[in-house]
């Protein structure tokens, strides 16, 4: 494999915005592309991405899926959304040191169980 190509550099879109792509082969040898929105960011991927297939597939298979990420939080991945916001909830209540104001606490409580855990409300 060889070191990830320029493919757009700089690509500028019809706003003037500027990105950079790059062309690079994943760990299956499938042609991937990749944009960034500088090319100094674009630069250090590349470097990465050289130094982890110079370890080999599996390092490079690791860095292209960003695997190592998801080990160190993989609590977060086994959490659910629920579970997530009654989490969120117990470490920001109006009575603990660095919790929120009653009346903040209190309307984001309601919109929680309103909207993301499927507590019914009152019906008029």
């Amino acid at each position: 494999m060889a070191r990830p190509r320029k493919k757009r550099w700089p690509y500028i879109s019809k706003s003037g915005r500027k990105t950079y792509w790059l062309g690079f082969r994943d760990h299956d040898g499938v042609e991937r592309t990749k944009s960034f929105a500088s090319a100094k960011a674009a630069k250090e991927w590349a470097d990465l991405y050289v130094s982890s297939e110079r370890r080999g597939l599996e390092t490079l298979r690791r860095f292209l899926l960003d695997l190592d990420a998801k080990d160190t939080n993989c609590s977060a991945d086994d959490m659910t959304l629920g579970e997530v916001v009654q989490l969120y909830f117990a470490f920001n209540a109006s009575d603990t040191p660095d919790g929120l104001s009653t009346s903040t606490f209190h309307t984001y409580r309601y919109s929680a169980k309103r909207h993301l855990l499927g507590h019914p409300g009152v019906d008029r």
